[in-house]
C-alpha cells in the first residue's frame, strides 16, 4: 500500500500484513450484519422522530384547545362581571329615582317612565 503527502511530495510505502490482505472466516457476513444493524438503528431513529413529531403536534393541539378554553372562560367571566356591574348601576339609578320621588324632586310618573325604559333594555 502506498500514499503520498501533498504538501512536500513524500511517498510512503507500507506492506499490508497478511491478516489484513486475506479475508478472515465469516468476515463478509460479520460486516454485512454490522451494516444491517446500523441501517436498522437509523430506521428506528427516523421512526421514533416521526412518532415524536406526531405526539408533539397532538400536545400542541391540546395546549391550543386549553388556551382557547381559558380565554373563553375569562371572557365569560368578564361578561358576567360587566353584567353584574350594569345590574348594580340599574338598581342604584332606580333607588335614586325613588328618593327623588320621596323628596319631591320627581313625580311618580317620572318613576314609572324610568321603570318602563329600563325594562325594555
Amino acid at each position: 500500500m502506498a500514499y503520498g503527502d501533498e504538501s512536500d511530495g513524500t511517498l510512503f510505502l507500507y506492506e499490508v500484513p497478511p491478516n489484513l490482505r486475506n479475508a478472515q472466516d465469516k468476515e463478509f457476513e460479520a460486516i454485512e450484519e454490522f451494516w444491517q444493524r446500523e441501517i436498522r438503528k437509523c430506521n428506528d431513529v427516523v421512526e421514533r422522530r416521526e412518532v415524536q413529531l406526531i405526539e408533539w403536534q397532538e400536545e400542541q393541539k391540546q395546549e391550543d384547545i386549553r388556551k382557547a378554553k381559558e380565554e373563553q372562560q375569562k371572557e365569560t367571566q368578564e361578561d358576567a362581571e360587566l353584567q353584574k356591574e350594569l345590574d348594580q348601576e340599574m338598581a342604584y339609578q332606580e333607588l335614586l329615582m325613588k328618593y327623588k320621588v320621596d323628596f319631591g324632586m320627581a313625580s311618580e310618573e317620572d318613576l314609572e317612565n324610568f321603570k318602563k325604559n329600563n325594562k325594555k333594555k
